[in-house]
């Protein structure tokens, strides 16, 4: 498990850094053809995307993933043709409706008559894109990681290409960034749908289509509540303060989200695996062993980030960014976390989904009155501590409901005792206030001694694990 997950998180990784990190890698772009208040909206309505992924097609995807693992090859293709006709259909009946009340959606989500078009745009883009994460997610089930690092790939360069071509040398600003978008989507889709040529047919079966709503419905609110504790932070901004501090704030989230895109393809590889080795006796084990493998990159993430933000905006942005350093330490961390509970599965495991809903609330409700509190007194700031408490409390409730329901090994006083350690260090990038050479130096060995820490003090024995895939290859 641990050796198939190792090859599976590294070819995951590096599509979904180009993929779903292109709006980390456009940054320069944007701050320079985007004012904050353009940016605002664009997050804006990246959101309004976010919330339709989660609940129009009433997370069908989820229990696919869970009967594709438990039935047999005849039937699989059937279950994923079914899921996939639903999905069009969801989709097709959002697009309808956003097109036929689009100048009254616009105005409700930016406060503003003005970008009308800009919402028609991310209509399309929404549309495309769903379909494009449905076929993703199942070329994930089927374990097919090269077909799905291809079709990423290629979203990826469309995209890129297309938005500087059209943002930059024929200033389009926003509207030739949402062009490279669908552009990007739209291509990435048809080969991703190529790919499944051969697993999505002109197959509907309706016991099939009941029992995957029956596993993935209880999700639907969960995932509101998820979207809610990812977003509620920029819609109270937006309403306490101005579009320019969502854009301010948006830019910070971006940072952040390319720390968990480095870790993407942990993510990507572990849930298709604990679905299909869970009942094996070794398999808790691995579980943890990935786990900590997991948190020493994430410490790793969130040392860098609190040592080089600054840096970092200075180089990638302009100055009406560069407040955004303050809270991007703080943001990678709460992303992190947030990403913690997929090693926690056991709710998912005993089909007590329902659980996840009441956890999901609690995390948003939490985020909701922090931000109440902490944003009239500390600004952007507040936003950014609500989010990383509400991330905390939220992994400490799966934790406690996955071991009564599935129990992990995991050693609590040693994430303890490095955590620390790493919080600790980090301290150092808010002390240090220049950006001389000898500073920088300084925050390099810093993060080098991050590393020794781990590999003397570390959760996981690497050397044991490369041995057993040099073996294995070997033999």
């Amino acid at each position: 498990m641990i050796q198939r997950f190792l090859k599976d998180s590294l070819i995951y990784t590096i599509p979904l850094l180009l993929s779903r990190g292109i709006g980390f890698f456009l940054i320069p772009l944007y701050t320079r053809v985007l004012s904050p208040s353009d940016y605002g909206v664009l997050d804006l309505f990246v959101m309004v995307g976010s919330i339709i992924n989660l609940t129009i097609a009433l997370e069908i995807t989820q229990g696919l993933a869970f009967y594709h693992a438990k039935s047999e090859q005849g039937e699989r293709a059937t279950y994923a043709s079914t899921a996939f006709w639903f999905t069009l259909l969801a989709y097709a009946f959002y697009f309808v409706v956003s097109m036929l009340f689009s100048q009254q959606f616009s105005e409700l989500i930016t406060n503003s008559k003005s970008y009308e078009f800009i919402f028609k745009l991310s209509t399309i883009y929404i549309f495309c894109n769903g379909l494009f994460l449905f076929l993703q997610n199942q070329l994930r089930w089927e374990l097919r990681s090269t077909q799905f690092a291809i079709s990423n790939i290629i979203m990826t360069i469309i995209t890129a290409g297309t938005a500087i071509t059209l943002a930059y040398y024929y200033h389009m600003g926003l509207v030739g960034i949402l062009w490279g978008m669908i552009a990007g989507v739209f291509f990435g889709t048809l080969t991703s749908g190529f790919k499944l040529f051969a697993t999505i047919r002109p197959i509907f079966d309706v016991q099939k289509f009941k029992d995957m709503l029956r596993y993935s419905i209880p999700l639907v609110p969960s995932g509101v509540c998820v979207f809610l504790s990812i977003y509620i932070d920029r819609i109270m901004i937006n309403k306490m303060m101005t579009l320019d501090d969502v854009g301010i704030y948006g830019i910070g989230v971006r940072f952040a989200t390319m720390s968990a895109l480095l870790i993407s393809g942990f993510r990507s590889a572990i849930t298709p695996l604990i679905l299909k080795h869970h009942e094996e006796e070794r398999a808790p084990r691995d579980i943890v062993n990935i786990f900590n493998i997991f948190v020493s990159f994430s410490l790793l993430m969130y040392l860098g980030a609190s040592l080089f933000s600054r840096e970092i905006l200075m180089l990638m942005t302009t100055p009406i960014y560069w407040q955004a350093y303050t809270i991007i330490p703080i943001l990678v961390l709460s992303t992190l976390v947030a990403n913690f509970y997929i090693f926690t599965p056991g709710i998912f495991l005993v089909k007590k989904t329902h659980i996840v809903f009441w956890i999901n609330l609690m995390i948003v409700t939490i985020n909701i009155i922090l931000n109440l509190i902490l944003i009239p007194m500390m600004g952007i700031m507040g936003a950014a501590i609500s989010t990383l408490f509400a991330s905390l409390g939220g992994f400490f409730v799966y934790l406690y409901f996955n071991q009564k329901t599935y129990y992990l090994p995991f050693d609590f006083k040693k994430l303890a005792y490095i955590s620390i350690i790493f919080f600790a260090m980090s301290l150092l990038g808010h002390l240090i206030n220049t950006t001389s050479f000898l500073m920088i130096v300084v925050k390099v060995i810093s993060c080098v001694m991050g590393i020794a820490i781990l590999y003397l003090y570390g959760l996981v024995n690497f050397n044991k694990i490369f041995e057993k895939i040099i073996k294995r290859d070997g033999s």
